[in-house]
């Protein structure tokens, strides 16, 4: 049996950005922004503004300006929002196996007889909400955190004979 843990990790949850931040071509939104999202002064919510295409004509400190600068829901600029604990505790493999008696093998002139069934990716816990907290490092950079491009590991099972003549 395999368990993996990992803890103490941030991670940039983009994926979750990516869904709740919708921009010009995008068809859905999700229904927590739809709903959770901040409507009118007062509001407490974890979620800002649903809105989209707005041009904001003031410079950083709030002067009048002859640019627009573009603002709205659309802003896919990084935010500490999306952060996320990464610690996670994973039941990697689990392998359950059972060898005959040799009185029973025997019987049917083989020196061993083994039958087994494994697990692979079995189970994770986590309080994550991307796919997938164990991100593959970018060779390229030499780390990635962000967990846009990373799909969750797949889960098998396999059931064995072992058989000895």
């Amino acid at each position: 049996m395999i368990i993996k843990c990992f803890l103490a990790d941030t991670i940039y949850n983009r994926l979750l950005q990516s869904s709740m931040t919708p921009n010009a071509g995008m068809l859905v939104a999700s229904e927590k922004l739809l709903t959770d999202s901040w409507v009118k002064p007062g509001d407490q919510t974890y979620w800002p503004q649903l809105v989209a295409g707005n041009v904001y004509y003031y410079d950083n400190e709030g002067n009048p300006s002859e640019i627009g600068v573009s603002y709205g829901s659309d802003n896919n600029t990084p935010s500490s929002q999306y952060l996320e604990k990464g610690d996670y505790l994973k039941l990697r493999n689990v392998t359950l196996g059972y060898t005959l008696p040799n009185r029973l093998s025997n019987r049917i002139k083989m020196n061993q007889i083994r039958v087994y069934v494994s697990a692979n990716n079995l189970m994770s816990f986590t309080k994550f909400s991307g796919y997938d907290p164990e991100l593959e490092i970018d060779q390229a950079s030499g780390g990635s955190y962000s967990s846009f491009q990373s799909m969750p590991s797949s889960r098998m099972f396999m059931f064995g004979l072992n058989l000895n003549f």
